[in-house]
């Protein structure tokens, strides 16, 4: 067919095809990109056909954007929550790795939502300070939560809880704080409605400590 195809002048599919491949591949290796993680206290920005680009920090109300997208750990998009605290341009290496950078020590015990803009591209990520070590024992449906670095239990810890449900619907499950022993039963209700649960999302606060969240499949029955 493809022979028939060159004969009578036209260009066989299988070229077609690779040709729109190609040029697909060329127009994407162009195209500017941004990729910006933080974790440990290092902001990483990977970016492509980008120079430089300004990184954007914004304290945030962590407990007030988890209530409102439980399941969304970057809240991407919802800046109206958060303030603007602080902008700088960093240059991003040539060689295509990646930039790593030190969190500000100003900031490095706030919780903040970071933007990294060049032009019309930006990319965004969470950073939620903590000093916390918060272990989920799936089984029993218990959260345990300690002091990072000496695993000295956290009693009084605000823990959040909403459930994503087989529906699709996300409803607020419970709350409370952890006891004497640093924990906290998240899953146990007085009323049957664990049953149609998908997925928890718990989100720990404390006021010396800072927040963590979580997301966890319910126990198993």
């Amino acid at each position: 067919m493809s022979q028939c195809d060159e004969i009578e002048g036209r260009t066989p599919l299988a070229a077609k095809t690779q040709g729109r491949a190609q040029t697909q591949a060329i127009l994407a290796g162009t195209e500017p990109s941004l990729d910006l993680k933080v974790e440990s206290k290092k902001i990483q920005i990977a970016g492509q056909n980008v120079k430089d680009c300004t990184l954007n920090f914004y304290r945030m109300d962590t407990e007030l954007l988890f209530s409102r997208s439980p399941f969304v750990r970057d809240f991407a998009g919802q800046f109206s929550y958060a303030r603007q605290n602080r902008a700088m341009t960093v240059e991003l290496p040539r060689d295509g790795k990646a930039l790593i950078l030190n969190l500000p020590n100003d900031l490095q015990n706030e919780n903040l939502m970071i933007e990294a803009v060049a032009g019309s591209v930006r990319s965004t990520a969470a950073y939620t300070a903590n000093r916390m070590d918060a272990q989920v024992i799936e089984n029993y449906g218990q959260v345990q939560v300690a002091e990072e670095g000496n695993g000295k239990r956290l009693a009084k810890v605000y823990v959040k809880v909403y459930a994503r449900m087989a529906g699709g619907s996300v409803v607020f499950y419970k709350d409370g704080y952890t006891d004497l022993r640093g924990r906290f039963d998240y899953a146990s209700l007085t009323t049957e409605g664990i049953g149609s649960v998908e997925r928890f999302a718990i989100l720990m606060m404390s006021d010396t400590h800072g927040a963590a969240i979580r997301e966890v499949a319910p126990p198993k029955r």
